[in-house]
């Protein structure tokens, strides 16, 4: 585990996948919370997976709404590949809905926050293309939920014919 990428001190690994890991970091200029997504150097040889890596960050990092996940910065340090985000605290919708946790009222309400920042991203020209219930993080504030949407992996740009392959982080 790396104790620092880039600015961003690393606390702990939230997860990791086939081509590398996510971890919490903390700006310590503003001592915010961060997800970092790494990039293995493994994984990044070769320009494509770079380059994929690069277009989810630009992708993502175009758009700013309540319900998609901000992307802050990306780089490269230490030979591996980084893009901090938002850190969600939460749950994976996925989980909400194995412990069958949600009222109806509640998942529509989930549904309709992910449609809105869908809708936001389609009007940008970006789709997602791996919508699924592991990529929306859903805090409770009390009784209300808000939802939003991650992982922008394999999403498509348009005037793009490349896409970018899935990713995912686990808890």
């Amino acid at each position: 585990m790396f104790e620092k990428l880039g600015k961003f001190e690393i606390k702990r690994v939230l997860g990791n996948g086939a081509m590398g890991e996510v971890y919490l970091g903390v700006d310590p200029s503003i001592g915010r919370e961060v997800a970092i997504k790494t990039i293995l150097p493994a994984a990044a040889q070769g320009g494509d997976a770079k380059e994929r890596f690069a277009r989810e960050a630009r992708a993502a990092g175009v758009l700013n709404h309540p319900n998609l996940v901000t992307i802050y910065e990306f780089g490269e340090d230490q030979g591996v590949l980084y893009i901090a985000m938002e850190f969600v605290k939460g749950h994976d919708l996925d989980e909400l809905l194995l412990e069958q946790s949600l009222t109806r009222t509640e998942a529509l309400e989930i549904l309709a926050q992910v449609c809105d920042g869908l809708g936001f991203a389609h009007r940008q020209h970006i789709v997602h293309r791996d919508i699924k219930p592991a990529n929306v993080r859903v805090q409770r504030d009390g009784k209300r939920l808000h939802a939003k949407v991650m992982d922008f992996g394999v999403a498509k740009i348009s005037n793009s014919d490349m896409t970018a392959p899935a990713w995912s982080w686990a808890r």
